[in-house]
Formats: structure tokens, sequence, C-alpha cells
């Protein structure tokens, strides 16, 4: 699953899930990222109300959702 994928790569590499973002276009990006403690970011439409999962933030595309991504961090360097 994409989720054991994520876990074994944080591992091999020695990544902090909880400080990344998983950000895509499909249910099974916010599903993976949510069931390793990443934060997530869902490109497009709404996921349906029966998924009872939401991502941390929508984003209408890529560059959308890169903007959040470098505003959080940005706030966290400055503690603004």
């Amino acid at each position: 699953t994409l989720s054991n994928s994520l876990l074994k790569t944080a591992k091999k590499h020695i990544i902090s899930l909880s400080d990344s973002w998983v950000i895509g276009e499909s249910d099974k990006f916010v599903l993976a990222g949510r069931e390793v403690n990443a934060k997530t970011i869902k490109i497009g439409s709404r996921l349906p109300k029966t998924l009872k999962v939401e991502p941390h933030y929508y984003a209408a595309n890529i560059r959308e959702a890169t903007g959040y991504v470098q505003g959080i961090l940005t706030k966290k360097e400055t503690g603004r």
C-alpha cells in the first residue's frame, strides 16, 4: 500500500513523517498521509463525505499547494 511505501522510505532515509507532506489529487494520497501522521493537501475537488477523512488543506493546483507549504514553513522559521 501507499502508506507502507511511505513508512519504508521514511525509515530508510530517516525522514520524520510528522514533519512531512503528502500532496496529491487522489483520496489515496490523503488516506495514506493521514495513516502515517503526515500533513496532507488534496489537489482538486473535495473528498466525498463518506470517506470520513479530510486533508489538512485543499488546493486548486500544485502551485497553490506549494504556497501553503512554503507559508507554513516560513511561519515556523520566523515564529509568526
